[in-house]
């Protein structure tokens, strides 16, 4: 079955979208894209590895069949047959996810959509972000490939380094396998540094400090207004 009939089976199967995700609502959208090429070569080495790692594996178990006195072709066979569906099984999904991969930056935030069976959308408003840095494995430098991680509020401890989590109450959206990490990162750079100067923040941020913000004064009316009704019992 070719790739584009099987892909869009799996779509609809499981009610992926095929196109890119919706924006963030309330910013303007500075600029779509997805991964390297080269990112898909990358994921596909691990495939690669694995089916080799298991070829052996399967050579190996045949030997030692042979050296015992019997031959197991019937296993042989049908360990060859599920490694072979297991690497089709590799491509498609790390195809398909590379496909399905979207990065958008808009003038207020970055949203992430990654996933194949869980479809995962995460957006990292500028309000919260606290850091951006590159990272780059010795593999990704040979593929020509780097991450760009953007860090958010609520944490910093340092416990964890996941792909998604830092300390306790933060959290990290990763823009992965992309040829220009340095330009990308200067790009949310500015963004951020403009949505910061122009005083922007999120609506609900605003709504919910509010109240906290008026909560001294009024504690401070009242405390005044306990005072003078005491001076005035005083005075009678």
């Amino acid at each position: 079955m070719p790739y584009k009939t099987l892909r869009a089976a799996v779509l609809k199967l499981l009610r992926l979208p095929a196109g890119p995700p919706e924006p963030p609502p309330g910013g303007a959208v500075v600029r779509i894209f997805n991964a390297s090429p080269k990112y898909l070569r990358y994921r596909l080495l691990a495939v690669f590895i694995g089916a080799l790692a298991g070829l052996i594996l399967s050579v190996l178990l045949l030997f030692g069949a042979m050296a015992e006195g019997g031959i197991l072709w019937f296993a042989f066979a049908a360990e060859t047959l599920f490694g072979a569906l297991a690497v089709f099984f590799g491509y498609f999904t790390a195809r398909l996810d590379f496909e399905m991969r979207y990065y958008i930056l808009t003038d207020r935030s970055v949203r992430i959509r990654e996933g194949v069976v869980f479809l995962r959308e995460s957006t990292l408003t500028f309000a919260n972000v606290q850091n951006l840095r590159i990272r780059q494995g010795p593999l990704q430098q040979l593929f020509g490939i780097a991450d760009v991680l953007v860090d958010t509020a609520g944490g910093g401890s340092g416990k964890a380094d996941s792909e998604t989590h830092q300390g306790a109450g933060a959290h990290r959206g990763a823009i992965q396998g992309i040829e220009n990490p340095a330009e990308i990162r200067d790009l949310v750079m500015g963004l951020l540094r403009k949505f910061r100067d122009a005083g922007l923040g999120d609506p609900e941020d605003h709504a919910r400090s509010a109240p906290a913000s008026e909560e001294p004064v009024k504690r401070m009316r009242e405390i005044l207004a306990e005072v003078k009704a005491l001076r005035l019992a005083l005075t009678r």
